[in-house]
C-alpha cells in the first residue's frame, strides 16, 4: 500500500502557514449568533468535536486550525471550559436579536 502524499505538501514548500486557511468572518458569524456563558446559565455547548465541524477546523499538516479558532474565539469573550463532566467544552446562548424574535413571531 503506497504512502498517502501530503496535499499541503506544495503549500509548506512555499512557506504557506495554517493562517492562510482560517477564515475570519466564520468567528464572526460565531460571535453574531452566540453570547458567551458559562456552564451553568448556557442553552448550548460545543466540545472539541462539535468546533472542529463548525468551523471545518481539521488538523493538518500545516498545523492545527481549530487552536487558531480558538484564540480568535477567546478574543471575543469564548473560554474553553472543564464542564462538570470534565470535558473541555465552550458555553454559549444564543442571542435574541429583535430581527429572530419577528421572524419566530410570524411564523
Amino acid at each position: 500500500m503506497a504512502k498517502k502524499e501530503d496535499p499541503y505538501k506544495d503549500a509548506k514548500e512555499q512557506g504557506t502557514s495554517i493562517m492562510e486557511f482560517i477564515i475570519p468572518q466564520k468567528v464572526r458569524a460565531f460571535c453574531s449568533y452566540y453570547s458567551p456563558a458559562t456552564e451553568y446559565n448556557s442553552s448550548n455547548s460545543f466540545n472539541e468535536t462539535q468546533l472542529r465541524d463548525f468551523f471545518k477546523a481539521w488538523p493538518t499538516s500545516l498545523g492545527d486550525p481549530l487552536k487558531e479558532y480558538l484564540t480568535m474565539l477567546e478574543q471575543e469573550g469564548f473560554f474553553l471550559q472543564v464542564s462538570l463532566t470534565g470535558e473541555l467544552m465552550i458555553f454559549t446562548n444564543i442571542k435574541l436579536s429583535k430581527e429572530r424574535l419577528q421572524q419566530n413571531n410570524t411564523v
